[in-house]
C-alpha cells in the first residue's frame, strides 16, 4: 500500500477522489461529503488530502479542514471492500502527524450518523 499526503490533487487524483466518494455515498446512502475546497484552512502549505492506494487503486481518502490554529476536521471514505483492515486508521494516523507538525492538538473525526461503518470505528477510538 501507498499514502500520498499532498496539498493538492492533479486530474487524475481528482476524478479517482470523486469516484470514491460517489461509490462510498451511494453504497452507504450517504448525504454529506469531504471537505473539497482547502482555501479557508489556515496553513495552505499543510497536507490537504490523504490518499492511500493498493495496487494503484485508491482505496481510502482522507481531508483536512483546519480553518483555524486551534482545531483540524478530518473526514474522508474508504471503499467497501477495503474496510476493516486498518486503511482509515493508517491515512488516520498520517493526518495526525501532519496536523501535529502544525501545531494542531484538537483533532475532529466527522461522520454522518447514517455511517456504519463510520460510526463503528469512531465507538472502537473511544
Amino acid at each position: 500500500m501507498k499514502i500520498l499526503s499532498l496539498t493538492e490533487l492533479n486530474q487524475e487524483q481528482y476524478l479517482a477522489a470523486q469516484a470514491l466518494e460517489i461509490k462510498c455515498k451511494a453504497d452507504d446512502g450517504l448525504m454529506g461529503h469531504i471537505h473539497w475546497d482547502k482555501s479557508m484552512n489556515y496553513f495552505q502549505s499543510m497536507c490537504h488530502w490523504f490518499l492511500l492506494y493498493k495496487n494503484d487503486v485508491l482505496i481510502g481518502l482522507l481531508s483536512a479542514f483546519a480553518p483555524s490554529t486551534s482545531v483540524v476536521e478530518f473526514c474522508g471514505y474508504t471503499l467497501p471492500k477495503a474496510r476493516r483492515k486498518g486503511c482509515f486508521s493508517t491515512l488516520l494516523e498520517v493526518a495526525a502527524e501532519a496536523a501535529r507538525n502544525y501545531g494542531y492538538e484538537h483533532m475532529l473525526l466527522i461522520t454522518e450518523r447514517a455511517s456504519e461503518s463510520g460510526q463503528a470505528f469512531v465507538s472502537q477510538l473511544g
